[in-house]
């Protein structure tokens, strides 16, 4: 959640406490400045959440995972994978490329240095 210090955690913030395994109860006493942030930064989630605020508490209940949102989820994660393995393929052929190209420098270590890059 972003606020005027910067980007903090929730449970940094405020109380965070669980009622039960769906249930949870955000205490707001220490910080209650923060109701309206806290709220948007909830409901803007895609975790389906649709938090009730009473006075400075505010409480939530988490849905049940639907099959729609666990595809969703798993979809996202891939395309995540992909692109970080796509960003890392590219670092490993600059690093090749850089390594080839020095010229103080012996083969063996270029090819050293391009086996370790590949592990």
């Amino acid at each position: 959640m972003k606020t005027s210090e910067g980007t903090k955690k929730l449970g940094e913030i405020v109380q965070v406490e669980a009622k039960s395994p769906t249930s949870y109860v955000v205490d707001l006493m220490t910080s209650p400045e923060q109701k309206k942030n806290i709220y948007e930064a909830l409901t803007k989630s895609n975790l389906n959440l649709n938090p009730q605020i009473n006075q400075n508490t505010i409480f939530l209940t988490i849905p049940k995972v639907t099959r729609e949102h666990r595809e969703n989820v798993t979809k996202s994660a891939k395309l995540k994978c992909s692109q970080t393995i796509e960003k890392m393929k590219k670092i490993e052929s600059k690093a090749q490329r850089k390594a080839q190209e020095a010229k103080h420098v012996s083969e063996d270590v270029v090819f050293k240095t391009v086996q370790y890059v590949r592990i």
